[in-house]
């Protein structure tokens, strides 16, 4: 028997984020809400080793959601406000600490939650 990669999903301040290949689907209220292909994405969450997790912020122009391995911090940051300003990165050393997701809040506010496989 052969075993295939589906893909990951998890949830991050009332998102659900389900990633496949270099493909991310994030929903809202059950409505697909950005559907974005990131280079490399699935070679990066499928790499033995990795401890994968989801992260929000929201900054006072941008909501973004981090896929990113714990070990490092590093991974791809989906601008779902502005989809052309994603990109790969470090997430800084203690952000993405928040449990729930703000309703009305400023700036620099994250998020993160493990994700399961």
């Amino acid at each position: 028997m052969t075993r295939e990669f589906l893909g990951i999903s998890g949830a991050v301040a009332g998102y659900e984020v389900a990633i496949t290949g270099d493909r991310v689907l994030v929903f809202s209220d059950g409505k697909c809400v950005r559907d974005h292909v990131a280079d490399g994405l699935g070679r990066f969450v499928r790499k033995p080793g990795r401890t994968i997790r989801l992260g929000w912020a929201r900054t006072a122009d941008y909501e973004i959601v981090h896929v990113y391995d714990k070990r490092d911090g590093f991974g791809y940051a989906l601008n779902l406000t502005v989809p052309d300003l994603s990109e790969w990165g470090y997430v800084c050393p203690g952000e993405a600490t928040k449990r729930e997701r703000p309703r009305a809040r400023s700036s620099n506010e994250e998020e993160e939650q493990e994700v399961m496989r």
